[in-house]
């Protein structure tokens, strides 16, 4: 310099060609990798989410009613005024769990249990109109009983039931059944 010292050159400035190479195509790669992967995974999700629904809709068969009467009864069937006291003043429900289940039950579209029953519990309830069994899990496991006449099995050991329906018409056919079979 005009002063006598010694100047150093000075690194010149690096310039967008001189910057190391970047592995633009290896990083659009992994994250091509990534993001198939992602969607992969939501796909599968859903086709067994599908499965599984479908499964779960069509696994539970039709069930026959647990009550039958033959036609000849059923339309010379009287009309719930026309029974006895008992079927007029409603009916009564009793649940005994003989192995562990999981029920979701309404009286007179009331919920009044929603949970599970522990093997060897019991529980009564009573509607004027009808019970409904949204869900009965594991239905081989409940033995059930109406105005105190057991009613046939609903299903089988593991088999969930749903939207099964007791009438006050049933409770006065079970009872009509009774005393003819007596």
């Amino acid at each position: 310099d005009a002063q006598g010292h010694a100047v150093e050159d000075d690194p010149l400035p690096l310039r967008s060609s001189d910057k190391p190479p970047t592995d633009t195509k290896g990083s659009e790669f992994r994250r091509s990798l990534i993001i198939g992967g992602i969607v992969l995974l939501l796909i599968v999700l859903v086709v067994v989410g599908w499965f599984v629904n479908n499964r779960l809709r069509s696994g539970a068969p039709e069930i026959p009613p647990a009550i039958s009467e033959p036609a000849a009864v059923a339309e010379s069937s009287p009309s719930p005024a026309e029974m006895g006291t008992e079927a007029r003043e409603g009916m009564s429900l009793n649940i005994e769990a003989v192995q562990d289940v999981w029920i979701v039950l309404h009286a007179d579209g009331q919920r009044v249990l929603s949970g599970t029953m522990r093997a060897g519990e019991e529980r009564s309830f009573d509607a004027s109109e009808q019970f409904e069994f949204e869900t009965i899990g594991n239905a081989r496991g409940v033995t059930l009983s109406i105005n105190g006449i057991e009613l046939p099995p609903v299903g089988e050991r593991g088999q969930v039931i749903r939207n099964r329906v007791f009438t006050l018409e049933d409770a006065g056919t079970l009872m009509r059944t009774q005393a003819t079979s007596s």
